[in-house]
């Protein structure tokens, strides 16, 4: 059974392997982008570059309580 963590997460920024990374950077313009996000086309810069990078605490945060925020 997933946590309802993991479930929150994948309803808010897409379901992917289990080999692959959930979050990316976009290599421009620095900003997160996840699963959904790749999805609908990368990133809303438009260069669609992306490599996994490590997340801040901040960032943690803003994916749980403010997933909107995140494409």
């Amino acid at each position: 059974m997933e946590s309802l963590g993991h479930r929150w997460l994948t309803y808010w920024h897409g379901q992917m392997d289990v080999t692959d990374v959930r979050y990316f950077r976009c290599v421009s313009c620095r900003r997160l982008v996840t699963w959904n996000g790749i999805h609908r086309g990368a990133c809303v810069c438009g260069i669609g570059k992306m490599s996994p990078d490590m997340l801040t605490f901040w960032e943690k945060v803003r994916l749980l309580c403010l997933p909107w925020t995140v494409r």
